[in-house]
């Protein structure tokens, strides 16, 4: 009888566990990862990990998170319910690759977050991300008119935040074209 030898290859990454780099035990990682964090706290279920994940942009993290967690919320929290929403985190995080994923992966925000995103596109030095998290948001959601109206409003009122007209104008225009396609 001949023996059958199998050739394996493992990348490891140098300075890193082994079992993390393989993706095993990777709850433990991240456990560990969120205590270690000034807001991170216990890994008590995937909802709360992916919430600290989409804070401090692990975006390793939130792949893992997505891909074997369970029992996430993917709606917006309603009015008066106490919980977070990991897509609203992301964005005004400002991480377009994690708020692609979310989207991606069926979780919807609330108007807030748009109405807090928009006023920042005005004084951060990232706005191009921005934008695009507020494209993304556009593309993907289904806001109500009115509440589109208001965040339009409120954004013309606060044209002395915008270093930039163009920009203010990019936002106009987006929020503009969206309202009269959900107007019609």
């Amino acid at each position: 009888m001949r023996a059958k030898f199998v050739n394996e290859s493992l990348d490891f990454e140098r300075g890193k566990d082994p079992k993390s780099a393989l993706g095993i035990g990777m709850r433990e990682v991240i456990a560990a990862e969120m205590a270690e964090s000034p807001r991170g706290g216990e890994y008590s279920n995937d909802q709360r990990a992916l919430d600290w994940a989409c804070t401090y942009g692990k975006e390793k993290y939130v792949d893992w998170i997505l891909e074997n967690g369970r029992g996430f919320i993917k709606t917006p929290p309603k009015r008066g319910e106490l919980r977070s929403c990991p897509l609203k985190i992301a964005c005004i995080n400002c991480y377009p690759s994690i708020v692609r994923k979310l989207i991606d992966n069926g979780f919807r925000t609330g108007y807030e977050a748009l109405s807090e995103i928009v006023p920042k596109v005005g004084y951060v030095s990232n706005k191009e991300d921005y934008m695009k998290i507020i494209e993304m948001l556009l593309e993907s959601h289904q806001f109500s008119a009115n509440k589109i109206q208001r965040i339009l409003q409120d954004a013309i009122e606060s044209k002395g935040h915008f270093r930039d007209s163009r920009d203010l104008s990019k936002v106009i225009v987006w929020l503009s074209e969206y309202l009269e396609k959900i107007s019609k």
